[in-house]
């Protein structure tokens, strides 16, 4: 009985706190920008490709963020150029941070490799990035990649710069 008389004022005054004593705080980090658009220029795909035969060439085209869920997104992506050809495919996996840094692959269904850095070339992956890695600020995008490709007159490092605005 003692205890609980010795217990009592504790009960009784955790039993009377009010919320007046709560401060909220805000959530943690900053808002989440919406990225979503179409970026585009008529020098957006710049290819360097080092090897038996090399190239430098540039593209018109785009990349188009369709859906955005949370720090995720995934849309489509294309090259219309009279150089270049039309060639139209998926971007996938996408995930960016608020401070700009982007992710994402490009996909070429229905190609033998359905990654867009080797089917454009109808090569075979040997090492290196199989997605693109950049920014996104300020409406501008700005992604590259380095891969090792196996092409039938031999190897080749493609260089691929992406650039847009929307």
């Amino acid at each position: 009985m003692r205890r609980l008389i010795l217990l009592l004022p504790l009960v009784l005054m955790l039993a009377c706190a009010t919320d007046d004593d709560f401060t909220p705080t805000d959530p943690g980090g900053p808002s989440i920008p919406t990225i979503g658009g179409t970026y585009s220029s008529s020098t957006m795909w710049r290819f360097t490709l080092t090897g038996p035969t090399p190239q430098d060439f540039t593209c018109a085209g785009g990349v188009t963020i369709a859906n955005q869920v949370g720090l995720n997104f995934s849309g489509t992506f294309f090259l219309s150029d009279p150089s270049c050809g039309n060639i139209a495919g998926v971007v996938a996996g996408g995930s960016f941070t608020t401070g700009g840094a982007v992710m994402f692959e490009l996909i070429v269904e229905g190609a033998s490799d359905p990654n867009f850095l080797i089917a454009a070339f109808a090569c075979t992956y040997v090492s290196g990035d199989r997605v693109v890695t950049g920014t996104l600020m300020n409406n501008q995008l700005e992604v590259q990649a380095t891969t090792v490709m196996q092409c039938s007159d031999g190897t080749y490092t493609l260089a691929t710069r992406v650039s847009g605005t929307r």
